[in-house]
């Protein structure tokens, strides 16, 4: 029989492991139709503030791409696919790190609150939210890593 601490210790373990299980079959499943394109199928990322945007801050967003590109245009749809920005040209911002091309894209003049993606060189973003509240709770920390994860502390009795 295990003792109380091994066996929260094993029980922590697979929580642990059933969680990873979960994170990788969802990242893994394919985008629903109609979806967004999967960024690393095409050669190409969209960089967006995961937060969001608020409606009179400048909004910009970075496409690298792992092929050399000369030129890039990008637009922004709205979630029933209509265009609601552009097309319009990218920035040229040269190679980066993996990206053999890198462009900046601007949409700034978009003050609509919504959520959007952003579409450039065959790739599409993540959703992109628009609104006065995208920073609200950001400051707010999470439980403590190791009330998640227990320490590993040497005990002493």
């Amino acid at each position: 029989m295990l003792s109380g601490r091994l066996r929260r210790n094993a029980r922590g373990r697979s929580r642990v492991g059933w969680l990873l299980l979960l994170a990788a079959g969802v990242s893994c499943s394919p985008p629903g139709r109609g979806g967004p394109t999967p960024q690393a199928t095409s050669g190409v990322t969209i960089r967006i503030n995961q937060l969001g945007y608020r409606p009179e801050a400048p909004k910009r967003a970075v496409v690298c791409a792992l092929e050399p590109r000369v030129s890039a245009t990008f637009v922004v749809v709205d979630e029933r696919n209509h265009t609601v920005f552009g097309p319009s040209d990218a920035e040229a911002a040269g190679p980066f790190g993996p990206c053999a091309a890198t462009f900046r894209l601007d949409f700034s003049t978009l003050r609509r609150e919504g959520v959007y993606r952003i579409e450039a060189l065959g790739a599409s973003s993540l959703p992109v939210r628009i609104a006065d509240d995208v920073y609200r709770g950001a400051a707010d920390s999470p439980r403590p890593a190791d009330t998640i994860w227990p320490s590993r502390r040497a005990r002493t009795r």
